[in-house]
């Protein structure tokens, strides 16, 4: 049973990974030239499936801060085999950062944020 509503939240997101990737990439020239054109066929994507995108607890707001974590990781050039050294340097990145701030952002989930605020603390989910 897949329900609509959930699946534009996954996409939604995913796009705002995707875009905050391209902007620390490239800047936001690409953006100017192709604002008419569909931005997910300029986007490089990570689809990121089975999200709960409205967490009820803080262990299932802190799984999918993780979830999202791992998709920025892959979506900034890192993976989930990637050297921890190379994970490290990615995720001291403005385009983890901006990717993951944005989705948490667009998915306007209390938990979330809150999971998001206590893993900023003393240091970054890993």
């Amino acid at each position: 049973m897949c329900n609509p509503i959930l699946k534009i939240k996954e996409i939604r997101v995913l796009v705002s990974i995707l875009a905050a990737f391209v902007i620390g990439i490239f800047g936001a020239s690409p953006f100017v030239s192709a604002a008419t054109q569909d931005q997910d066929s300029i986007l490089p994507s990570v689809i990121v499936r089975g999200l709960e995108l409205y967490p009820s607890t803080p262990a299932s707001a802190q799984r999918l801060l993780d979830r999202l974590s791992e998709a920025a990781l892959e979506v900034c050039g890192g993976s989930a085999f990637s050297l921890r050294e190379v994970k490290v340097a990615i995720k001291a990145s403005s385009c983890w950062r901006d990717a993951l701030s944005d989705a948490i952002r667009r998915i306007d989930s209390p938990q979330l944020t809150l999971a998001f605020e206590r893993a900023k603390g003393p240091r970054a989910p890993v």
